[in-house]
């Protein structure tokens, strides 16, 4: 039976950040989720916290998690929505993922933000520095408009986000990190099994950077379970 693998996108991103998966991952039936007012969401309202978005993915996966094997890949904030998903699926007594890829992201209990997000310039060089968006489009007044909101709304969350004891995750787990996370170890405390490691040099949107391993990554992933 075909596996299914959810895709859960970073601070600001949205499901068309994972299109190039759709045709590359090997055996996956990959489904890429969008956070309300992103992607092909825009116009719904912008969720309140992380709880609340793995709320809304739980109610739009259950169907699916109840007949096929799945997995879970989440980017950057991504993650943290990945684990909290996890907790949601675990609490309702529902058959839990054959594996969890965290990405791009320290584990929840080192999540501690206190950014400014009404800094406009300092979220500017903030994106440019972890190379998620083109220099010309932050100059782009347009796209400023659309975008910036959506950002903002993302970073507030996590600015919000408060990690609570929850469970190990009981299938495999995949940590993959840049020299941008320095709390990715943390992850092992979150993992009943066995876990892993995949170091990326290129920086924080090492998916960008470099696919091609990143995809022998998820597809090594699937070979594996």
């Amino acid at each position: 039976m075909e596996k299914v693998l959810f895709c859960l996108p970073y601070a600001g991103g949205s499901s068309w950040n994972f299109n190039f998966l759709r045709n590359s991952v090997e055996q996956y039936d990959v489904k890429c989720l969008d956070y309300a007012g992103h992607g092909r969401r825009v116009g719904e309202k912008f969720m309140s916290n992380i709880e609340e978005i793995a709320e809304d993915f739980y109610k739009s996966i259950a169907r699916i998690v109840e007949n096929k094997p799945y997995s879970i890949l989440g980017y950057s904030m991504g993650s943290i929505v990945a684990y909290e998903l996890y907790r949601k699926i675990f609490e309702e007594n529902r058959p839990l993922p054959e594996e969890i890829f965290f990405c791009a992201s320290n584990s929840p209990e080192s999540v501690h933000r206190s950014i400014d997000i009404t800094d406009i310039n300092s979220l500017k060089k903030q994106l440019l520095a972890l190379n998620g968006t083109n220099e010309s489009l932050l100059n782009d007044i347009g796209f400023l408009n659309y975008y910036l909101p959506i950002y903002q709304n993302d970073i507030k969350m996590l600015n919000k986000y408060k990690f609570e004891n929850g469970p190990s995750v009981e299938g495999k787990v995949h940590v993959l990190h840049s020299d941008e996370e320095d709390q990715y170890k943390g992850w092992i405390n979150f993992s009943k099994e066995t876990i892993s490691f995949e170091y990326f040099k290129s920086g924080h949107f090492f998916v960008n950077e470099e696919p091609n391993k990143f995809l022998n990554i998820i597809n090594k992933g699937k070979e594996t379970t």
